[in-house]
């Protein structure tokens, strides 16, 4: 029971030191200060590592979708005002553009 109390309390300090904008091998190492375990400090690691890229995972997801939906917009009114013999200065160019820069971002966060 003391072992798992003792890894549970290493898991909050590893995700607050996270939250402060620490890399993993510095929590590695701070970790490794305090409870000289080398294999279970790992297991604390890569579950750290498993939530934070799921998280990223799926805001970059999300803001994928959005760009997609920006881009599909910017298809749209370009069709309509081309056929309507209006400008399509702005949806081909300032829609799409703006689409493609939030897809890159979106890939960004996913990729890592």
């Amino acid at each position: 029971m003391k072992d798992k109390e003792r890894s549970s309390e290493l898991i909050s300090l590893a995700e607050q030191y996270l939250a402060s904008g620490m890399n993993f091998e510095t929590i590695k190492e701070k970790l490794l200060q305090r409870y000289n375990n080398d294999e279970v400090i790992m297991i604390i690691i890569s579950q750290i590592k498993r939530e934070y890229y799921n998280k990223r995972r799926k805001e970059g997801t999300s803001i994928l979708g959005i760009g997609l939906a920006i881009i599909l917009v910017g298809f749209v009114l370009t069709c309509f005002n081309y056929h309507a013999n209006e400008s399509v200065t702005f949806a081909m160019y300032g829609l799409t553009s703006t689409g493609i820069l939030i897809v890159l971002w979106g890939l960004y966060k996913i990729l890592g």
